[in-house]
């Protein structure tokens, strides 16, 4: 074996440091709500478990249908994602004005959701013969208007057109308040109406959560409604409900239970979740979760073609078919991977491939080593 030189052992010690860094540093200098990175990890890691599990089935079989019907338990996990935007939403009209605001979202979500839908549709055209789903060149007009079509790339389009309508009757309408819950409201009543074509009906069924999370901003984030409660009480009790009206909702079929009912089973879906996501941030239990949840959107960029990836690969090239060996090894490997990959990509300049703007990205810092207490030192 050839030796190991000198600079190339320390080129590998910089690199390691830098991996471990950037875990550790998270922690030194993290000022965030810790429970809304619970709330975003839980969320990614069923989004996660569902890809993989899914893709599995249809690849090897064997998968027995309750591991595929885990995710549907957590039928609020979208809805998550909408109602903690919305309590940033009016602060970040404030600190950048409509046009920056509509602009930050483009450059950030909107301009990934282009490159990183084509990405995967050009992956999927290329490889049509490996993998699951089959698409051909028109799916590209799918991304302007039918985003339900890209497959889960759907949810940075509508989060965007969400968050512009937002700004827009918040900055030029002046609705404000309750108001905007209301609109929410009748945009949720009406929004069966147009489910055939998914850019205004993702656009009409999410409003309302992003609503509700600016309504909740005050509580929520300065009076610390979560630390003035006490939450363990508040989550057994609303335990019961939750528990019936799932049972309700997966009995009933989705399909048909009422459109604003299953919004209240919704909404109370995301209590329930806040409320542990709260009381696992206060009890600082798996800290690991704040940091899958603090890179929840470049794990849903990347993870699809990591766990397609690595299932071709097993069933193709290993021949390798036992379903749930791979369905643990894609959760852990889309969880993570994804996470090295935009830190990699930082690092060496590929800034773009998050954002148009390279100043949004400039945010990003290395983060600095978590201090050790000197008793602590060897």
């Amino acid at each position: 074996m050839a030796p190991v030189l000198p600079a190339e052992t320390k080129r590998q010690e910089s690199y390691f440091t830098w991996l471990r860094t950037i875990y550790t540093g998270f922690f030194a200098s993290n000022t965030r709500l810790t429970w809304i990175d619970y709330a975003r990890a839980v969320s990614i890691m069923v989004v996660v478990y569902g890809h993989t599990a899914t893709g599995v089935a249809k690849a090897v079989g064997g998968v027995a249908p309750a591991i595929l019907y885990v995710p549907q338990l957590y039928n609020h996990r979208m809805a998550v994602f909408f109602l903690v935007s919305g309590m940033f939403i009016q602060s970040s009209i404030a600190k950048r004005g409509y046009k920056g605001f509509v602009w930050n979202r483009f450059a950030t979500l909107l301009y990934p959701y282009f490159l990183w839908g084509a990405l995967q549709l050009t992956t999927q055209i290329l490889l049509s013969g490996q993998t699951n789903t089959k698409r051909d060149w028109t799916y590209y007009l799918y991304l302007f208007y039918n985003p339900h079509e890209v497959d889960q790339f759907w949810y940075l389009y509508a989060l965007v057109s969400v968050a512009v309508m937002f700004a827009l009757t918040f900055h030029f309408l002046r609705i404000r308040g309750l108001w905007q819950v209301a609109l929410g409201l009748v945009m949720r009543y009406f929004a069966p109406m147009v489910q055939d074509y998914s850019a205004p009906y993702y656009l009409m069924y999410f409003y309302v959560f992003t609503a509700v999370g600016y309504v909740l901003t005050d509580e929520m984030l300065k009076r610390d409604l979560l630390g003035r409660i006490n939450a363990k009480a508040w989550t057994l009790a609303l335990l019961p409900v939750f528990v019936a009206s799932q049972w309700y909702w997966h009995t009933t079929g989705r399909d048909n239970v009422n459109n604003m009912v299953y919004l209240a089973i919704t909404l109370g879906g995301v209590a329930m979740s806040i409320l542990v996501c709260y009381l696992l941030s206060r009890w600082g239990a798996a800290r690991w979760m704040r940091f899958i949840g603090y890179h929840s959107l470049y794990i849903y960029l990347v993870h699809i073609f990591i766990v397609s990836g690595l299932r071709i690969v097993a069933t193709k090239v290993l021949h390798f078919y036992q379903p749930i060996p791979l369905i643990i090894i894609g959760i852990v490997l889309g969880l993570t991977l994804p996470i090295l990959f935009y830190h990699l990509a930082l690092r060496f300049g590929a800034w773009w491939l998050f954002s148009c703007d390279k100043s949004e990205m400039d945010a990003y810092k290395r983060p600095k080593p978590v201090p050790q207490p000197a008793a602590a030192i060897s």
